[in-house]
């Protein structure tokens, strides 16, 4: 007689409820992580494009509507545009605008900002907060009144462009036919995406003027030295 000792097959165990919660717990968890890392991803080469835009040798609306484009891979941007704010003279330049209801102002002209008083874009210079919603939630958000330009948006988001604090510049997006079309999420991304975009124009204007420079440093010498000949 073998001894008493025995080997049973045991049985395999049906996962319990908790533990099946916890699995799709866990499956949930590692798609949103993917989720993440693949948006960061796209930023990552958003960012890259838009220093690589700023670099090229391309008139500034060739530059800016590369940006658009770009900025359009990560929201809505059909209806876009960004503008400069030089705090000495209160004008505002709209270097670029892409709308389709409203009028779009020449670029490279000063605008006074009085002409544009208690617009969004006069609210989001002078306050320097993001600002986002309809027009009337956007009323409810500001301290004083608002008084439209141009078309009215279903939608409309916008971020300042700060340097050291002080604001630059805008970026705004706005839908005309969605209500709801941008998220905190978007306009996280807008203003982080805002600080790359001025950061771009500051280093091409910088460039732009470095060629100015030598351009008039050369041409006197030329007329130094043909004075010289003569």
């Amino acid at each position: 007689m073998q001894g008493d000792c025995f080997v049973s097959k045991a049985r395999p165990m049906s996962p319990t409820p908790s533990s099946a919660a916890d699995s799709g717990l866990e499956l949930e968890k590692l798609r949103d992580a993917v989720q993440r890392a693949e948006q960061a991803e796209k930023v990552q080469r958003a960012l890259f494009a838009i220093s690589h835009a700023a670099d090229q040798d391309i008139p500034l609306p060739g530059m800016l509507e590369q940006v658009r484009s770009i900025i359009s891979e990560l929201m809505y941007a059909d209806n876009f545009y960004v503008a400069l704010h030089n705090r000495l003279s209160d004008s505002i330049d709209f270097l670029y605008m892409v709308d389709s209801v409203g009028s779009v102002p020449a670029s490279g002209m000063s605008i006074p900002m009085a002409g544009f008083e208690n617009s969004l874009t006069w609210h989001l210079v002078h306050h320097g907060k993001p600002l986002r919603g309809s027009m009337a939630a956007i009323a409810r958000q500001l301290p004083g009144p608002v008084q439209p330009r141009g078309g009215s948006p279903e939608d409309w988001m916008g971020v300042p462009m700060l340097d050291q604090g002080e604001v630059r510049g805008v970026l705004v997006v706005q839908n005309y036919e969605r209500s709801d079309c941008f998220t905190e999420a978007d306009q996280n991304l807008l203003y982080f995406v805002g600080s790359h975009v001025l950061a771009a124009l500051q280093r091409r204007r910088r460039r732009e003027d470095l060629e100015q420079a030598v351009l008039e440093r050369t041409t006197d010498l030329d007329r130094i030295n043909h004075e010289l000949m003569q």
